[in-house]
Formats: structure tokens, sequence, C-alpha cells
């Protein structure tokens, strides 16, 4: 059973580059410029299981710099790394803030951007919102904007704190002119909400999955199917106007949706204990402080109607026996049933090998069987006769075969099947294994 730990904000630690180590410095001493053959990189990256803010360049331990700093961003799942793109869907371990210019920079510049970006860092993770029932982590508007001062200084190279308080402190810098939670969301288009699974019965995966839509998308949204007729001008206006509605006058929005799946999480524990009147909890946690409750009542044979029925009765009874409403059971019991599947696929694996391992030797045996038996049949030694033939019942016998079996190879080793071609003679026993 999992245990969860809920995330928590590390301490933040500047971790300024040594110089000694740093790739560019010695260039920039010499005055030369020589472009490496990946060409000059370097990102500032923000570790959120750490706390560290440090910076990689062009060096041995990081040849290649990453494609994803070069566009529009993105994710690298092998680094657990992940650079801007304006959807907020992702919660890295590793926050990247590339340098968009391609030319190397000395360390004492390297240095002051740290510094200059290192309080916002420090604001950005400080700000970042634990999921419920996980260990994972979800943004917030603050830290999105916190997020976006930084790629501020990696993007136009210009930026100086001056700079950086009059955008933290002008007009437009509200987050919520930028980037809303799916509350603001939903206080702001409620129509969205009959399109979506009711709260309190949503599923993990349904959680994600709509989390992941909300977050890839902007505001204000596609309105649900068939709400506003597609010649009603006043009703699309109507619609799209109210992405503006605490905006400054004149200012139009471009907005994002942030921190969705911690947000929908606390949405269902809300409506969950509304409708049982038991507080919500996450199924995975309360399942490994109490494993007997479910962990024998799942096999890898549950049928779908199977998963729905036994989730619908352990919520009952969690419910009657802890005062408790259970969150993502359904969830739960198709992680475990999917994990005993694989134990079963890992069985069949290794016991489809022994059975092709011993069909083989089998085999081999059996070859080695039939050259013993002309072997011995050819003698014609009065040892295996009896009354003057060959005593075929005590052969059948020796070579553990039925009468009837040994007839028939009998006969066929006389019609001049040539059993050396198969199994050579002589004294080696064989290889069994192939």
């Amino acid at each position: 059973m999992t245990r969860f730990t809920a995330w928590e904000p590390p301490t933040f630690k500047l971790v300024l580059p040594d110089r000694a180590r740093w790739p560019f410095t010695s260039a920039h001493e010499e005055g030369s410029y020589r472009k490496p053959p990946n060409g000059w990189w370097i990102m500032y990256v923000l570790d959120t299981v750490t706390g560290q803010l440090t910076a990689v360049a062009n060096d041995p331990s990081h040849p290649r710099g990453p494609e994803l700093g070069n566009g529009g961003g993105g994710y690298d799942p092998a680094r657990d790394l992940w650079v801007r793109d304006y959807h907020w869907d992702h919660a890295p371990k590793l926050i990247g803030f590339p340098w968009a210019f391609h030319n190397p920079l000395p360390l004492d510049r390297v240095c002051r951007d740290m510094e200059l970006i290192a309080p916002r860092a420090e604001h950005l993770l400080k700000n970042l919102q634990p999921v419920p029932g996980t260990s994972d982590w979800d943004w917030t508007p603050e830290a999105v904007m916190a997020h976006q001062r930084i790629c501020s200084v990696t993007h136009t190279g210009l930026t100086d704190e001056d700079f950086l308080q009059r955008m933290e402190t002008a007009e437009h810098s509200d987050p919520d002119l930028h980037v809303i939670t799916v509350e603001q969301l939903i206080d702001l288009y409620p129509e969205l909400v009959a399109a979506w699974p009711p709260f309190a019965t949503m599923s993990d995966t349904q959680i994600d999955d709509l989390a992941t839509g909300l977050c890839n998308g902007r505001v204000p949204p596609r309105p649900p199917e068939g709400l506003i007729a597609k010649d009603d001008n006043a009703g699309w206006s109507e619609w799209y106007a109210r992405a503006d509605k605490h905006a400054p006058e004149g200012y139009r929005c471009t907005r994002y949706v942030a921190g969705a799946r911690a947000s929908l999480r606390r949405l269902r524990a809300e409506r969950a204990e509304a409708l049982t009147g038991f507080p919500a909890a996450p199924a995975s946690p309360f399942f490994a402080e109490h494993p007997v409750m479910i962990a024998d009542r799942i096999s890898p044979d549950l049928s779908a109607d199977d998963v729905n029925q036994l989730a619908a009765v352990v919520v009952a009874e969690v419910g009657r026996d802890h005062a408790l409403t259970l969150v993502g059971v359904t969830d739960h019991i198709l992680r475990e049933r999917a994990r005993l599947r694989e134990l079963v696929r890992g069985e069949l694996d290794r016991v489809g090998t022994q059975a092709e391992d011993a069909a083989r030797v089998a085999r081999q045996l059996g070859l080695r069987r039939t050259h013993l038996v002309s072997q011995v049949a050819a003698w014609q030694d009065p040892a295996d006769q009896r009354d003057g033939t060959l005593n075929q019942a005590a052969l059948a016998q020796r070579a553990h075969m039925s009468r009837q079996g040994l007839s028939q190879l009998l006969a066929r080793l006389e019609q001049g099947e040539d059993t050396s071609a198969i199994m050579p003679a002589g004294p080696a026993e064989p290889s069994l294994r192939g």
C-alpha cells in the first residue's frame, strides 16, 4: 500500500557557481569566444525538492543544452525538468529558466542575475501548494507570477531590481489578471460545472484529466456544447467579456488556469463532506493505515462492475465505522488491481519460460531415448531377448514407454529411419539444454 507524505516547501538556498568550474570564465578573461559544438547555453534551475537555485551551462556534466529552452518550453521526463510554456499543468522536480540569448556570460553577470532571481525563486517555492492526498505540489497564481518575474530576467537580459519592483507594484501585476484558480473560473463560468463529472464522486483519473484540460487551455474557455447557438452573437460576446470582469477599464485579459489538480481535489472533499456529513479523507493513506479493510478483497480478476460495487461497499463501511468519507476509493482499487495483474503477467512470463525450457529438454530426452532403443534393438543380444526374439515388454519398461509406443517406434526403425541424423550415436550424454 502507498503511504503519502504531503509536500512541503523546502528551505530556499542560493548556490552560486564555483568560479573554478564555470566554463565561460577563462573565455572572457582571455578574450576568446570559441563557440562549443552545441552552442552556448545557460540555465538557472530551481529544485522543488531541495530548494536550491543553481546554474548549469556547457560543461562535461551537462554537455548538451536542453532543447526545451530554445523554443516555447516543454517538459523533459528524463530529468523531470520543466521550462515555461504558459501551461501550468506540470509539477516537476526541476523548474528551468534558460538564458534566452545564445552567448556566453561571465560569472559575475551570472551571479548578479541569480541574486536578482533569488527572492522571486524563494517566493515561488513558498507559494506552491500541496495536492491533497498526494506527495505532489501544484501552482498558485502567486507562484506563477513569481515564475514570470524570473523569466523577465532570463528572457530580456536587461532587467534590474528597480524594474522588477515596478512590475510587481503596477496595476496590471495583479495575479488575477493573468492566472486564476478553478474556483475563480467556476465563479466566472458556472455553466462549465454541468459538463463535468459530479465533484463528490469524481475519481482521481477524472480529476487529472480535467485538470490537464483546464490548465492547457485559456480563459475564456470554450462553452459546453449547445450552450450558445452559433449565430447568437450577443451570447458569444457576453461569454468572452466575462474574462475581463475584474480588469481595469480598457485592459484585455489573457488568463490561464493554475492549480487545477489541487483545487479539484479540495472541491471533491468539500462536496463529499457536504453530501455525507463526514469529513473527506483520501483513500490510499487511509488504507495504508488500515490495510485489512481492503487488501484481501481486491483480486486481479475483478471486473469493472466488481470494482464499482466494492468501492461503494467500502465507502459505506468506512463512513459507518470511522465517520469519514473516503475519496479516490475506485482509483485505489484500480491501482491495486493493476499491481496484482502485473504480478500475474510476471508469473506467466516465468512459467512460460520454464515450460519452454521443459519442452526443449523433453524433446532432447525423447530423441536420446529413441537412439538408445534403436541401439539396444540392433544388438540382438540374448540378454534382451525372450524365446529368441526381442523382449519388447522388458525393453518398454526399461525405456518407460507403453508397449504400443515401443512397437510403433520399432516399426519405424525397421522401415529404415536413420536415427543417427537426429541424435548422434556414442557413449557421451548429450546436453539437455540447446
